[in-house]
């Protein structure tokens, strides 16, 4: 019988384009990372990290000591670390695993996901938000970025759909705080939806 563990490392077996890390500097994601460059600090988890090329962009901030990018494709995080050989000045580590079973030892400051809640099954989510926030120091900011709604749906690897609304009401009775939860359109690809929560 399949197990929810295959289930995810099916649907996710895939890389994201362009592992480069300038390739993404201009990129909405990229874009992000600059317009909240001064909440994101210290350590910094990168969940869902793909390839890690916005991992490497995360580095770049003077306020950031260490990043650990973690996602469950082991191909795509292979890839991260080749990358990471070009890159010895940053204070960087990859980690494949699937979240679920994933145990985070160590506290962070600032989370970052782009485009990984929507793969998450809606029966999961509490579960894994709940481990985020234990991850995160107090006060420490999780910086979330996804498309809205339906948006980019491809009909296989997103399994569920949030708006500004649905996103708040998640991270909060999960024991977050709201910042910030809008429908971004502020970048070259819009349809976006951002939500900045910090740590009660």
């Amino acid at each position: 019988m399949e197990s929810k563990i295959d289930k995810y490392k099916i649907k996710e077996n895939y890389i994201t384009r362009n592992p480069s890390p300038e390739d993404w500097r201009n990129h909405p994601n990229g874009q992000i990372l600059n317009l909240y460059s001064n909440i994101i600090k210290g350590k910094v988890f990168d969940f869902g990290c793909n390839h890690g090329a916005e991992t490497f962009l995360i580095c770049e901030n003077e306020n950031v000591t260490k990043v650990t990018g973690l996602d469950l494709n082991c191909d795509a995080i292979d890839i991260a670390n080749k990358t990471k050989e070009q890159f010895s000045d940053c204070n960087i580590n990859f980690i494949c695993s699937n979240i679920i079973d994933f145990e985070i030892n160590e506290k962070y400051d600032t989370i970052i996901s782009f485009h990984t809640i929507e793969h998450i099954y809606p029966e999961d989510i509490d579960s894994i938000i709940k481990k985020l926030l234990e991850s995160l120091n107090n006060e420490g900011y999780c910086i979330i970025s996804i498309p809205y709604e339906h948006a980019y749906d491809n009909g296989v690897q997103h399994v569920a759909y949030y708006n500004e609304n649905s996103l708040k009401e998640v991270f909060e009775k999960n024991g977050f705080k709201t910042i910030e939860c809008i429908k971004d359109d502020r970048h070259s690809e819009g349809n976006l939806l951002t939500g900045i929560f910090i740590k009660k």
